[in-house]
């Protein structure tokens, strides 16, 4: 029994989404050092993974907060209010 067991083909699918995943977070991140290296162009995007932006854009998509507390020390706090569609937005910096 646990030979046929073994003999069966593993679906692979969840494992070739991981990977995709991954191989896109390694892509957009080498993409990005390109840009601001080699073009001098500076990325105005959040300090944080891809992955990270899109599950916050989803969750901020999905609920539609009309009030939001952004503590953080980079492009978020101008990069997220752009997704919000009737939030009022205080930006306090120094």
């Amino acid at each position: 029994m646990a030979e046929e067991n073994l003999k069966k083909p593993v679906s692979s699918s969840s494992g070739n989404s991981a990977i995709c995943t991954i191989l896109t977070q390694m892509y957009r991140e080498y993409k990005d050092k390109i840009v601001e290296t080699v073009i001098k162009r500076r990325i105005t995007k959040p300090w944080m993974k891809y992955r990270e932006i899109e599950i916050i854009e989803e969750i901020l998509k999905n609920l539609q907060p009309q009030r939001v507390l952004e503590w953080g020390a980079g492009y978020s706090t101008l990069y997220f209010p752009k997704i919000l569609t009737e939030c009022d937005v205080a930006v306090c910096g120094a």
